[in-house]
């Protein structure tokens, strides 16, 4: 791989993986992905799932996500269909502080940005009750809020599946090991790094990694030293 041709970080791995080297992850996931972002085409542009090319092309309807989240939303590394119309929505990582704690805390100066946190906030307590009913408030809504939207999100996906032109979504969280870019700053993970790292998160969240699974989520390595 010419890593210079890529962005650093896992913005250039995912680029990479998608316009060179895509059958590492339809082999791990034993399906034949076709990319909706990012792709060269469309300058591998990122997308938030209410805009008006995403909701076309997967077929949501104009009001998918009101009373559920903000209209300005996450955007996603990556979004494929296979070729039993599940759509993959990828969330991809390639050095451990990538996961870092997020989300505006409310204090009652504006009332438009309250309004969005508490949508989120409502959002986010739901998909914690969903998994875990008795883990802490703070790790879903703040400390892991980079994993928990994404978990947030997938439910709501599956859910509209009944009125979209997919069938059914599964979540993937991405990581890459390796990956060049970031060596002159020590931050490369080595193997199993991520896998140790998600272990931990997984116990303090309390989510088990059967949950996961039945859910349709995926936590899948790549080593970047492969391409």
């Amino acid at each position: 791989m010419n890593r210079d041709k890529y962005p650093k970080g896992s913005k250039g791995m995912i680029q990479c993986l998608v316009k060179e080297h895509k059958s590492l992850l339809d082999e791990k996931l034993g399906v034949n992905l076709s990319w909706i972002s990012p792709i060269e085409e469309n300058q591998f542009k990122e997308y938030q799932l209410n805009g008006d090319f995403i909701s076309t092309k997967i077929g949501l309807p104009p009001n998918a996500f009101d009373n559920f989240w903000p209209s300005r939303q996450p955007q996603w590394d990556g979004l494929a269909m296979d070729d039993e119309h599940t759509l993959y929505l990828i969330e991809a990582k390639s050095h451990l502080s990538e996961i870092k704690s997020g989300n505006y805390k409310p204090n009652n100066t504006n009332k438009k940005k309250d309004a969005n946190y508490n949508l989120k906030k409502n959002a986010l307590i739901n998909i914690k009750r969903y998994y875990a009913p008795d883990a802490d408030d703070k790790l879903w809504l703040h400390h892991y809020y980079q994993i928990t939207n994404r978990l947030a999100f997938l439910r709501k996906m599956k859910e509209l599946s009944s009125v979209a032109k997919y069938k059914d979504a599964k979540l993937i969280f991405l990581n890459f090991e390796n990956d060049s870019s970031w060596e002159t700053e020590n931050k490369s993970v080595p193997k199993d790094g991520w896998k140790n790292k998600y272990k931990r998160i997984l116990q303090e969240l309390r989510i088990s990694k059967g949950q996961l699974q039945n859910e349709g989520v995926l936590i899948i390595d790549i080593d970047g030293s492969k391409f």
